[in-house]
């Protein structure tokens, strides 16, 4: 995985700083653990594996989707960096420090890869307990059935992986891969997948609109309303019946998901995509 590192004297500098703030000494060593995973005014004395310039809110998810990475800590240096660190540990190492805003925490995910398990994708773009181990371009707070719609209409995404890290996160990624350079993980819950249409947009593309405001070949960018799965012919009337639904998109996402999205729009806010078999349309009357 591609990480930013730093060495030599900013290193030098980065730990002497982290030093002033440790406390193994003082009267209060009790650590608040939230979730279990994660805490304020703490740290771990060990080495750094990687570290990454973010907000104090991204580090632990940096740090799962970083492989080797086990536990970590974010402080204000340098306007908030992520010390990334490997390694068997629990929050029983964590050092209590006098920095109320430094944060500590362990990755929810022990043994996090399941080296040599297959992955069974039923068929589908996407399954549950997978990973892809590059690095993500964009990560977004959503739910796990938003997460491929998030890649497909986030462009130049390729391929996702959605966890539960901070009550739900997609990691929107790119590149050439294939479903076989998916990981298996112990984690259930995790899903992951690949956009079925690559370059899903095109520029510059005229929609050709039906007399019914349905098109195929299109797309409306976010304002997600809800999606179900249903059968491509089902989309306009579920979202005629849907309150606040204006407009919608169906792909084959999932076996054929209706996105129902609210707003108001006209046909001009529609874009083109390369997938004959998507579909979007405007509801009259709502």
């Amino acid at each position: 995985m591609g990480v930013l590192l730093i060495f030599g004297i900013a290193g030098i500098i980065i730990g002497s700083v982290l030093g002033t703030r440790s406390n193994n000494s003082g009267a209060d060593t009790t650590i608040n653990w939230k979730g279990g995973m994660w805490a304020f005014a703490c740290d771990f004395n060990t080495p750094n594996m990687a570290v990454v310039p973010t907000e104090s809110s991204l580090c632990g998810a940096k740090c799962i989707e970083t492989l080797n990475c086990t536990h970590f800590t974010w402080t204000d240096v340098n306007n908030g960096t992520c010390f990334m660190k490997a390694g068997n540990i629990s929050t029983e190492d964590a050092v209590r420090t006098t920095d109320p805003t430094m944060i500590c925490g362990v990755a929810y995910l022990g043994d996090y890869i399941r080296f040599n398990q297959t992955i069974d994708w039923q068929g589908r773009d996407w399954t549950y307990a997978c990973d892809f181990s590059d690095d993500s371009f964009l990560i977004i707070r959503s739910a796990g059935a938003d997460c491929g719609e998030l890649c497909l209409t986030n462009p130049p995404c390729t391929h996702f992986m959605w966890s539960k890290v901070l009550g739900g996160t997609c990691f929107l990624k790119q590149g050439n891969v294939t479903k076989n350079d998916a990981l298996a993980t112990n984690d259930a819950n995790m899903v992951c997948g690949v956009a079925y249409a690559k370059n899903v947009v095109l520029l510059n593309e005229t929609v050709e609109w039906n007399i019914n405001n349905t098109a195929v070949s299109c797309d409306f960018q976010g304002n997600d309303l809800s999606n179900n799965q249903t059968a491509q012919a089902d989309c306009s009337i579920l979202c005629s019946k849907t309150p606040l639904c204006t407009h919608f998109t169906w792909s084959q996402y999932s076996g054929g998901t209706c996105f129902m999205k609210k707003g108001n729009v006209s046909r001009d806010d529609a874009f083109r995509t390369n997938d004959s078999t998507m579909m979007c349309g405007i509801i009259l009357t709502v």
